[in-house]
């Protein structure tokens, strides 16, 4: 893995020089669409090759020493990487762009977060949250959760989280409190933000103090499983809608804070379930370490995957297994595989995911980079939902699907479109603004219904 690489034992190589000219060309390009094309970054797909570029392009120049060193044909690892960066980017900025940028004007309009909220909507996700963990603790008792784990017997917190949900016998228990967290949750905690501001703005402290509790609620209600990064997507989503309604100010200082604070309720979480004391100097060696699992891991995984395929051959068609299962071949784990080959780890199952750009090479090799620039670019349907909702919901919507994209860098294409909510999330949204929270104040053009 990277982290045992020294970065001063990286040599100039030509490798070396064309990952990092590569990086700080794209740097250059999406800095300039960010400042003259702004609006742009309402696509998904848009969103996605940024995200792409901090954790895949970014790493890539930083540790090519590494990947040189480390693949056997590392120059095929650097062109999957900066053939999807290049050729995404010159498709996704001329395409949907009418959509893009009636849906900012939207979403950017003064007016939005005073009618941003239907209380018909809130409390329709709400009695959705509340069914779900009803039915979860009538089948998991709390003291059996990892939650519970976390405080009362760190060290086994990490066997009752796999316990509390992926090895429930009910599946569909697993798949209804997996969606209410990943789609309905964020959702919900869009539209709890707006109206703590409201409340704070209008000095109605007792709203507003009823609407925290409300979200800590919601909090909890994620966090169930003990899954560290449940509640703090929670707190991100808020964040990303706020700054989606300012128009995306490029403010680095505060997106720094931002980082640290966001990172913060892991960490402790890590402490607590380690049983280790708090402290200072424990805080800061955790905040490292959770910093470099979320920016340095996703590409790192990633390589296992191109490594492995390299050395053997790609699984093909029997790595997806519900597909194999279709066409009657023999089905393989591929993240087991990949976590049991490269981790030094005693237990039977383990599970190594990564983005589906290098997923999708161990897959099917060099070709699939085809695949997964497709796979960016159908991702903009959702400026089809987007330009159809109403004032109500549209907030919500692009928060908790901006959210959901960050799921790329690290899952199965198919599995961020249903597992995490992407395409759920639009599905829902469009339900509830049609049927549920039909908006009175309506902040589309005339022409927002044209792509």
């Amino acid at each position: 893995m990277s982290e045992t690489f020294n970065l001063l034992d990286t040599r100039i190589t030509f490798y070396v020089i064309m990952n990092v000219s590569f990086c700080l060309a794209t740097s250059c390009w999406i800095a300039g669409l960010f400042v003259t094309h702004r609006y742009l970054f309402i696509k998904p797909s848009m969103l996605l090759l940024a995200f792409s570029h901090v954790f895949f392009q970014c790493p890539l120049a930083l540790y090519s020493g590494y990947y040189e060193q480390f693949l056997p044909d590392p120059y095929a690892f650097a062109l999957l990487v900066h053939a999807y960066m290049i050729m995404g980017l010159l498709v996704s900025v001329f395409t949907y762009r009418r959509s893009a940028e009636s849906a900012w004007n939207q979403i950017t309009d003064p007016r939005l977060l005073d009618n941003a909220v239907s209380m018909r909507a809130v409390v329709f996700t709400t009695s959705l949250v509340a069914c779900v963990v009803a039915a979860y603790l009538a089948y998991v008792p709390f003291k059996s959760t990892g939650l519970y784990a976390i405080f009362a017997t760190p060290s086994l917190a990490a066997e009752a989280r796999e316990k509390s949900l992926k090895l429930l016998d009910s599946q569909t228990l697993q798949y209804a409190y997996s969606l209410m967290v990943s789609s309905v949750a964020p959702l919900l905690a869009v539209m709890l933000g707006v109206l703590l501001l409201k409340g704070w703005r209008k000095r109605d402290f007792v709203k507003f103090s009823l609407h925290i509790i409300f979200l800590f609620l919601l909090m909890f209600s994620v966090s169930m499983t003990g899954a560290r990064i449940s509640a703090v997507n929670l707190i991100l989503v808020i964040a990303i809608a706020f700054v989606f309604s300012k128009g995306l100010p490029f403010q680095p200082l505060k997106l720094s804070l931002l980082i640290i604070f966001l990172l913060l309720p892991p960490t402790m979480l890590s402490i607590l379930r380690e049983g280790k004391a708090v402290g200072l100097g424990t805080v800061f060696e955790y905040l490292e370490y959770l910093a470099r699992r979320a920016f340095i891991m996703p590409l790192d995984t990633g390589s296992l995957y191109v490594h492995y395929a390299q050395t053997h051959s790609p699984w093909g068609i029997s790595a997806i297994p519900k597909l194999a299962a279709i066409l009657g071949i023999a089905p393989i784990n591929a993240p087991n595989l990949i976590g049991l080959t490269y981790t030094n780890t005693t237990v039977a199952s383990t599970s190594a995911g990564a983005g589906y750009l290098f997923t999708y090479y161990g897959y099917f090799g060099l070709a699939s980079v085809l695949f997964s620039m497709i796979g960016i670019w159908v991702l903009d349907v959702a400026l089809l939902v987007y330009v159809r909702l109403g004032s109500a919901m549209i907030l919500p919507c692009v928060s908790a699907v901006s959210l959901a994209i960050l799921a790329f860098i690290s899952s199965d294409y198919t599995v961020v479109w249903l597992t995490h909510g992407f395409g759920v999330i639009l599905l829902l949204s469009w339900l509830l603004d049609h049927f549920i929270a039909p908006s009175g104040f309506d902040l589309r053009p005339r022409t927002a219904r044209s792509v």
